[in-house]
């Protein structure tokens, strides 16, 4: 059975029936292919997910392990464009190379970018790309996402997955592939180049041309390498631009790129791994009832959730934000530190925040548990909060059992004061 978004049509009670009928049909041993975008519908309906983008798979794995990612995925980008001091940062386009560029070998990497600096604010599309001083004679980059078991044997690929290429467009008759600005990506549209150590020993002599078309023409384009033994991004010389037509430009840019010897590779990895570690970190987050780690715990039962973090470097403010959601996407619980009086003032190495359950008002269900830390409680000035210093999703998932067996008290479970006159 295929379901492509059936849930998001009709009232509740149509969306309960159906999630009702494909639910029986699974538990007959039958295969449903559900497609959506709603992660509490996923959750629910599926226990193996696989991540679509742009036209490519993006993960593929457990249900829970895919929706988390994706979620965070999208929690990364909304803090790019939503929170006020990650705006700034992620204005600025760093010249130098993150972990996920460097490759334990002697691959090099080239990436259009914004001219000038800074981030893409339209969309752009790319056609007709070539590389020549590879082989001989030039070798066409193919747009397509590439399914081989070992691309890296190719003379050139695109990075689709990790850096800033979008989806294939039919722009104008023309096939292309988009680029535009993807927060939680390696910056610009990258592409991975292989040399032959039979045909070059220090260095590449490149030349790459590549048709581009533009939302908005006045954001020009430019051509960068990666050298590995300066540990930077830098700009290649631009050789020409000429109309071709139709709103499209052929670009052509010329670099002598250095090629890596595998022991700088290496040292650059270590160095790049250590100032990509960051600044908080959240360490670990455990369920205590009754003295001891569990992940049941009945209504009404007391218990606590101890979460350990970790400050590398002091921050001058910072609050830990505790969320729990139950199975069916149900927003169950949010608090910070901070409205307990205990925003945390210029911390430092390692701290441990327990949010004690006291009186336990969870109704029977799972629930998972998120963790936030930010840039401290401070309630309207502050809120949303400005800047997220460290998030995990989904660390762990837990279970409150009825206190009856046959009575469901719904979301919540606590007592009333009953007058009777």
């Amino acid at each position: 059975l295929i379901v492509d978004e059936v849930l998001g049509a009709g009232d509740g009670y149509f969306a309960a029936k159906a999630a009702r009928r494909m639910q029986q049909f699974c538990d007959r041993g039958k295969a449903l292919l559900f497609v959506s975008h709603s992660l509490a519908a996923v959750q629910q309906m599926c226990d193996t997910a696989i991540w679509v983008q742009n036209g490519g798979v993006r993960m593929h794995g457990t249900a829970a392990q895919v929706l988390t990612q994706y979620e965070l995925d999208y929690r990364r980008t909304e803090d790019a464009v939503m929170r006020s001091k990650h705006i700034s940062v992620s204005a600025i386009r760093t010249s130098a190379p993150l972990p996920g560029e460097l490759a334990a070998d002697q691959t090099i990497r080239l990436r259009i970018v914004r001219k000038g600096g800074g981030h893409f604010s339209t969309a752009h599309y790319i056609r007709a790309m070539t590389i020549d001083g590879l082989i001989g004679q030039p070798v066409s980059v193919p747009l397509e996402m590439l399914r081989t078991a070992a691309p890296q044997q190719l003379p050139a690929f695109l990075d689709v997955l990790e850096s800033e290429w979008g989806r294939i467009h039919d722009r104008r008759g023309q096939l292309c592939r988009q680029i535009a600005r993807m927060p939680s990506r390696n910056a610009g549209g990258q592409v991975v180049v292989t040399p032959d150590p039979a045909r070059h020993r220090d260095a590449l002599d490149l030349s790459v041309a590549f048709d581009a078309s533009a939302d908005d023409a006045r954001e020009q384009l430019t051509l960068e390498y990666l050298d590995i033994g300066k540990a930077q991004w830098l700009e290649c010389a631009s050789a020409s631009s000429a109309l071709a037509g139709d709103g499209w430009t052929k670009l052509r840019f010329l670099a002598r790129v250095p090629l890596p010897a595998l022991d700088q590779v290496a040292a650059l990895q270590r160095a790049a791994f250590e100032a990509s570690q960051p600044d908080v970190e959240i360490v670990s987050a455990t369920l205590i009832a009754d003295g001891q780690e569990t992940l049941v715990v009945g209504e009404r039962q007391p218990f606590e959730i101890c979460v350990r973090t970790n400050f590398r470097r002091p921050q001058e403010r910072a609050d830990i934000i505790l969320k729990l959601t139950r199975s069916d996407g149900v927003h169950a619980f949010w608090q910070s530190s901070g409205l307990d009086g205990h925003n945390l003032e210029h911390p430092h190495g390692e701290k441990t925040a327990r949010f004690r359950f006291d009186s336990n008002f969870l109704g029977s269900g799972e629930y998972s548990v998120s963790v936030h830390i930010a840039n401290g409680w401070q309630y309207p000035e502050n809120f949303p909060h400005s800047e997220i210093l460290a998030r995990w999703l989904s660390v762990f998932t837990f279970r409150v059992a009825r206190e009856y067996s046959e009575v469901g008290f719904g979301l919540a479970n606590f007592r009333a004061k009953v007058i009777i006159e």
